[in-house]
């Protein structure tokens, strides 16, 4: 097995994996560049990684924070976002090449909450399943 994502999608590139788990980008970026791999978005429904940010409330420089947060949602920022191999948030920003549509994508709901709770039994149910 081995630890984070680059250890997968070495191992399924080598042969030595028949499949990972994996963020899309990763294994898409590694096609592009001619490895032997291939992504499958499951038609029961994908995750969603979010980006998070924000202005933290009492900081003391939320004028320069608001000006970050604003540049992270601008057009630039998700076309930068985009190249990386990121799906952008922003209507009329094209996707990454070789991606399905956003839409034909079936985005599983997310509880914050309820994740953060099952944590060690999620990580723990995962590497009975797969290893790790």
């Amino acid at each position: 097995a081995g630890q984070g994502n680059g250890t997968v999608i070495e191992a399924v590139a080598r042969g030595e994996k028949a499949y990972g788990i994996i963020i899309e980008y990763m294994a898409l970026n590694a096609k592009k560049k001619g490895s032997p791999v291939d992504f499958v978005f499951p038609a029961e429904g994908v995750s969603s990684i979010t980006q998070p940010v924000a202005v933290l409330k009492g900081s003391d420089a939320v004028d320069a924070a608001k000006t970050f947060v604003s540049w992270q949602l601008s057009k630039t920022a998700q076309e930068q976002a985009t190249a990386q191999g990121y799906f952008p948030i922003l209507p009329g920003v094209t996707q990454p090449e070789g991606y399905p549509a956003l839409t034909t994508l079936k985005i599983l709901p997310a509880d914050s909450d309820a994740m953060l709770k099952a944590d060690t039994e999620n990580k723990e149910k995962f590497a009975e399943l797969f290893g790790g």
